[in-house]
């Protein structure tokens, strides 16, 4: 029966208020699958930098002008996906907010339900994102006892109806360029050795080259040039700390490109389903505030959020893994 069956979609969750800013930095600084050392070590480590990081990551959302919107998009996606589902409940987990993820698990055993679909709202896969996520959600309903069937959805980044929705919003947002534009197509950076643990640089590249298909641009899977022209390219953001990350970054990408005869470019998150602080803040404030010192128009894409569409993949996605 449908009612025994229900979805839990994951994301990290983000600082609702003021007080919940360290507490999320510490969550987000003990993550074994981002921070691999030794933990008798790194717990002490990891309190000295959120104490450290709070205080920036307060004034980050004060010049958004508000805290973390995650919570409110996912919880709208979760509407609107158990609409799309007719009769099965969809739960809401976030991964550095364990108490209120304890909680949900607990709402899940005690509405006896006896199949979970486990739904990171990440395109493309991660130990960073996608298996933290997984493994802490699975980890936290067996801890309270539950023990029938756990099914995962590990990734969505070449669902037809996904590049669909962000090649609708790449349009919508066309009209507003004054020259002709070059696309940047922006994900979150990895270190590169955490980076070859999966296919995370794989499935992103796909996804830009699926969306370039689909709008006949052609994208660059490289560093970029400001003498050959590129139409289309991907590039990394939110690099943090000396490691080598993968690249190219937002930033070198308008560098090099502003030394041609770029003068405007359109900037696609595809590895972001919701607004947060690496959109409202990174790209809409640092990236555009560089681009207009380099001359360069910058005009950013929305996330899908609960773009219809995207909401018919996640329901598509679903009905797959309960029907199969």
């Amino acid at each position: 029966m449908k009612d025994r069956i229900c979805v839990l979609i994951l994301n990290y969750g983000g600082p609702r208020n003021e007080d919940e800013v360290y507490p999320y930095l510490l969550e987000l600084f003990n993550d074994p699958f981002i921070f691999q050392y030794p933990q008798f070590l790194w717990k002490r480590i990891s309190k000295r930098l959120a104490k450290k990081r709070t205080p920036k990551l307060i004034g980050i959302y004060k010049e958004i002008g508000r805290f973390s919107p995650i919570w409110e998009e996912t919880e709208k996606q979760a509407r609107a996906l158990s609409n799309a589902l007719g009769e099965t409940p969809v739960f809401v987990g976030m991964r550095y907010f364990p108490e209120e993820l304890k909680e949900t698990a607990k709402k899940i055993i005690d509405g006896g339900f006896k199949k979970v679909i486990l739904l990171p709202l990440y395109p493309q896969e991660s130990e960073t994102t996608t298996t933290s996520a997984i493994e802490t959600a699975t980890r936290y309903l067996k801890e309270l006892g539950y023990d029938d069937e756990i099914v995962t959805i590990r990734n969505f980044y070449k669902e037809k109806d996904f590049i669909e929705a962000v090649v609708n919003l790449i349009k919508k947002k066309e009209g507003e360029c004054s020259k002709k534009p070059r696309y940047i197509f922006t994900a979150h950076s990895l270190p590169s050795k955490l980076a070859l643990k999966d296919n995370y640089f794989e499935q992103v590249k796909e996804t830009a080259k699926l969306i370039g298909e689909k709008m006949a641009i052609p994208i660059t899977i490289g560093y970029p040039s400001s003498e050959a022209w590129q139409e289309g390219i991907v590039a990394f953001q939110s690099k943090v700390g000396p490691l080598r990350w993968l690249g190219p970054s937002v930033l070198e990408v308008l560098d090099e490109w502003s030394r041609g005869d770029c003068k405007s470019v359109l900037v696609v998150p595809i590895s972001f389903v919701s607004e947060h602080s690496e959109t409202l803040y990174e790209l809409d404030i640092l990236y555009a505030g560089y681009a207009k010192k380099l001359g360069v128009e910058f005009i950013r894409v929305e996330t899908v959020q609960d773009n219809p569409l995207f909401i018919k993949c996640l329901a598509n996605i679903v009905k797959r893994v309960t029907n199969g």
